[in-house]
């Protein structure tokens, strides 16, 4: 499966990109929802894996411009962030988030998000 990841923490992109690749997953990843979009028109993914507060664009903007884009609209979003107040995580599903994560979660948290996503 083809995966874009968009995260601003390094540390956290690059557990996150090998945790991914483990899993035979094609990963690419951008540091901010400016690049993400970028990258986002020549990988083609399955899945979109954005944090929320990030640089230049941030997550809430990445999941509109997504939502809003027939193209790719039909594209399944998860959200990953330490924002745990419920109206963030409501907005981002207003967004066109598919699911909410919560940072720290663990790495079965993201397989199953992931499986869940992929079978609607």
């Amino acid at each position: 499966m083809k995966i874009l990841l968009i995260e601003d923490e390094r540390m956290l992109r690059e557990s996150l990109v090998d945790l991914l690749e483990i899993d035979d997953h094609e990963v690419m990843f951008a540091e901010n929802g400016n690049k993400g979009m970028k990258i986002l028109q020549e990988f083609e993914p399955d899945i979109i894996i954005t944090d929320v507060l990030m640089p230049e664009m941030d997550g809430y903007e990445v999941l509109m411009e997504v939502s809003n884009n027939p193209t790719y609209r039909h594209v399944p979003m998860i959200v990953i962030s330490a924002l745990v107040a419920s109206d963030q995580i409501k907005m981002a599903k207003v967004f066109g988030a598919s699911k909410y994560l919560t940072k720290p979660f663990s790495s079965q948290e993201l397989r199953t998000a992931i499986a869940e996503v992929t079978q609607k």
